[in-house]
């Protein structure tokens, strides 16, 4: 939503010059959305990641949130191929109980809360993409 949001303010300059004075505003709607985060006022909808399975569930050798969150999801009956996405929000990226790092975005409820530093630092990422001056 913040890339959506600074790069619609961004794509209405016409000039470089437009384009610099928009970084400002572009820049706020970014900080918005970080004080929401850090505030806990986004929803599980607002930070669902959506990926799409490069391999069956148990062929994956990592433990990356889509691996935990598609084993999660086989171990619940849901058949899963490649190429079939899953949902899930990062609950506890750190988490030494890997399958406690992400739940199936179809299967949390209120007893789970997002991980506010990971989805910091990912926000982070995305703005600095999309407000990179060159």
């Amino acid at each position: 939503r913040a890339q959506n949001e600074a790069l619609a303010i961004l794509s209405q300059a016409r000039s470089h010059r437009e384009y610099c004075d928009r970084l400002p505003q572009a820049q706020r709607v970014v900080d918005d959305i970080r004080d929401e985060l850090k505030d806990g006022l986004l929803s599980f909808e607002d930070v669902a990641i959506t990926r799409s399975l490069s391999r069956s569930p148990e062929m994956y050798r990592k433990a990356n949130h889509t691996a935990i969150v598609a084993g999660e999801l086989a171990k619940r009956g849901v058949q899963l191929r490649p190429g079939e996405t899953v949902q899930y929000v990062v609950t506890d990226a750190k988490n030494k109980d890997v399958n406690s790092r992400a739940r199936a975005y179809a299967e949390i409820n209120a007893d789970w809360t997002y991980d506010v530093k990971y989805y910091e630092e990912q926000l982070l990422v995305a703005a600095k993409e999309v407000l990179a001056v060159g």
